[in-house]
């Protein structure tokens, strides 16, 4: 299950790496992450894995819908406007 993964087990996730820092560093950086990821989510359960995912993005999603109710509420026709393509717009922020 944790097959060539042992780092992620052993050793803590560092800081990282300086924007000025080689490709080598940040891609060893980036593989220490990921194989990270894995091995905390194979040992999860479905519960604690939703729960972990929910966290991580619940932000974001945040932002995104802020911003797609402020672009809504902002969304008014234009005198001499087709109102098709109106409706059409206001539509894709709903769906």
């Amino acid at each position: 299950m944790y097959k060539k993964k042992e780092c992620a087990l052993d050793e803590a996730l560092s800081e990282a790496p300086p924007s000025n820092a080689t490709t080598t560093v940040k891609d060893e950086y980036e593989k220490h992450i990921n194989e990270s990821n894995e091995v905390n989510f194979e040992t999860l359960g479905a519960i604690d894995m939703a729960n972990q995912l929910k966290e991580m993005f619940q932000e974001q999603a945040r932002q995104e819908r802020s911003d797609t109710i402020k672009s809504f509420m902002g969304c008014k026709v234009h005198e001499g406007a087709i109102t098709s393509v109106h409706v059409l717009k206001t539509k894709s922020y709903i769906g």
